[in-house]
């Protein structure tokens, strides 16, 4: 950012399941400390990122939950692994139409105190991502 001031930088968020782009953050500027968290943002249109405790609690704002994805862009699940689909995609248990879907990213996840903005902390389990 520093050698391109002039271009803009979005973060994009989400997993193939759900057809990649989930939330976006467009960075305001550069960032003071090359440390510092860039948020996942907020949900492109359509999408739904929830954090969730795993009783299916919402945590408040600054918890680390678990990340589930709903809306449009879901996959019907993973072909020809009924199992694994079943495992991954989740009837949603605060929906009335039994067709309301969510997506277990395995990703953990908070929602800024402050800002609102969603924040990926890493994986639940140990599986590693590359180049992704």
């Amino acid at each position: 950012m520093t050698r391109l001031p002039h271009v803009s930088f979005t973060n994009l968020y989400g997993p193939t399941e759900a057809t990649i782009a989930s939330s976006y953050y467009t960075v305001p500027e550069c960032p003071p400390d090359p440390s510092a968290e860039v948020p996942i943002g907020t949900e492109c249109d359509g999408e739904e990122l929830l954090v969730w405790a795993i009783d299916w609690s919402q945590f408040p704002n600054g918890e680390i939950g678990d990340l589930y994805i709903r809306g449009v862009g879901l996959s019907p699940g993973y072909w020809r692994d009924p199992e694994r689909t079943a495992a991954a995609f989740l009837q949603n248990p605060r929906a009335v139409d039994p067709t309301d879907r969510l997506y277990k990213t395995g990703d953990l996840a908070r929602i800024g105190r402050d800002d609102g903005l969603i924040y990926f902390l890493g994986r639940a389990d140990s599986q590693i991502k590359s180049r992704g």
